[in-house]
């Protein structure tokens, strides 16, 4: 899960009154709106801010595993979730 889209999954778990389903299984990371290169200067896009912002309030508020920005373990969602895997 990642940023951009993952505001409308969150959004119908709160509208439809529903918990999060599974959430070991579930693995969260800032992928799009990240700067390559200099993340300890943050993100200067408002928008893409906005948007990596708003994973973290929602990663929190559902409990979830999430690689935020500065963990070494952040980057392309596709690879994370991989490594995560075999971590296990």
């Amino acid at each position: 899960m990642h940023e951009v889209t993952s505001p409308q999954a969150f959004e119908g778990l709160h509208l439809n009154q529903r918990k999060r389903h599974q959430a070991k299984s579930i693995l969260a990371t800032a992928d799009h709106n990240v700067p390559t290169l200099d993340q300890k200067n943050g993100i200067s896009d408002p928008e893409s801010k906005l948007q990596v912002d708003t994973l973290d309030e929602n990663c929190r508020k559902y409990d979830l595993n999430y690689f935020p920005l500065g963990d070494p373990r952040q980057g392309i969602v596709h690879i994370a979730f991989q490594l995560a895997k075999k971590q296990k």
